[in-house]
């Protein structure tokens, strides 16, 4: 019998966390689901738990890959397994809520929607605590209770662009060839963009669903070596936006391209300083591309660094590293949970 919800989990090396994770798939409220984990050639033991969870629980399919592929190539070879009317993703260190895929597919099936988006938490590794994230659905805000949304209506869908806090129509996702790209880092932006902007409608889902486990090592490690995969992920979605005849659904996308970049230069620049040249110049690029080509300005309020955007655009690396080096004497810094204030190397740390 063909299950309801196919439940996506791609492993590698997460052993530590891997039975939390699969401790709330089997138990959901929901069973008749499957649940699909593709082994990435973990060398840490993950796939021996997963395989003593198959002997106990047969709605758990274990495929095996030999060679480590990455997350978007194992996330479509299970798609290409998957049997079930739904799709749902889960990473292997975060888990669901135990009602997660009940309360998913109930809503997907009663509006027959394309997508439903639903909400999450953060769990915090470090402090072992949890935060609401409520921001994910804000963009929807007033549209909460529309069973049939437009997405051309919501004015920044890309806030969050999170696969696994989502349930997918299987037939709708086949039908319109919709995969994750071959690719180490960002595999998952071309998918959310074409799943979310090719939607005949969709609904949201105010409780939060799914536990994200943020770690400190959860950063890839990859990001010096792979980190071109940021550009062509970007280019591939905006060329792919471009086709489209719904063109206000590409100034979202603009103001995540525009956040999320400024924040990789600043990691790359503190992190892997022997890049940052390289980085700078294939960001300014970007950057230039986009200024020329749409009116940035009527979202300026929408990006937060638009006037450092604005020099990159205009100036070189050299410039850069120069207003760099006297602004890291003075600044303000708000980060979730403090907001620092460094005057001439003296940093203040304050709790919000």
């Amino acid at each position: 019998m063909q299950p309801k919800v196919s439940v996506i989990v791609p492993v590698y090396n997460v052993k530590a966390y891997l039975t939390q994770c699969l401790d709330s798939l089997v138990n959901q409220t929901l069973k008749d689901i499957e649940i699909i984990c593709v082994d990435d050639a973990s060398t840490d033991g993950s796939l021996q738990v997963l395989e003593e969870y198959s002997k106990k629980d047969n709605r758990l399919v274990v495929i095996t890959q030999r060679i480590n592929h990455g997350v978007g190539s194992a996330r479509n070879v299970a798609l290409e397994a998957a049997s079930g009317d739904y799709i749902m993703f889960c990473d292997p260190d975060d888990w669901y809520e135990l009602n997660a895929c009940e309360v998913a597919y109930n809503q997907i099936v009663k509006n027959k929607n394309d997508v439903v988006v639903f909400n999450f938490k953060q769990y915090s590794e470090k402090n072992k605590n949890y935060r609401n994230c409520d921001w994910r659905i804000l963009p929807f805000k007033g549209q909460f209770n529309n069973p049939n949304i437009i997405l051309s209506n919501v004015p920044n869908y890309m806030q969050a662009p999170y696969v696994w806090a989502q349930i997918y129509s299987r037939k709708y996702i086949n039908k319109n060839n919709i995969r994750f790209a071959d690719q180490r880092l960002c595999e998952d932006v071309i998918f959310y963009v074409k799943a979310m902007v090719g939607a005949n409608n969709i609904s949201v889902i105010t409780e939060p669903l799914y536990v994200y486990r943020a770690r400190e090592d959860s950063i890839s490690h990859n990001y010096n070596i792979y980190w071109a995969d940021l550009f062509k992920a970007r280019y591939d979605c905006l060329a792919f936006l471009e086709q489209q005849q719904e063109q206000k659904c590409i100034y979202p996308f603009l103001i995540y391209s525009f956040n999320t970049l400024s924040n990789w230069y600043n990691l790359i620049n503190e992190k892997r300083p022997k890049i940052a040249k390289d980085f700078y110049a294939e960001i300014k690029k970007y950057y230039q591309l986009l200024v020329a080509k749409y009116d940035i300005s009527s979202i300026a309020k929408y990006i937060n660094n638009y006037d450092e955007i604005m020099f990159i655009c205009d100036n070189s690396w050299k410039q850069k590293v120069i207003k760099d080096f006297f602004r890291s004497f003075f600044y303000t810094r708000v980060t979730n949970d403090h907001k620092i204030v460094n005057v001439l190397g003296i940093k203040i740390k304050r709790k919000l």
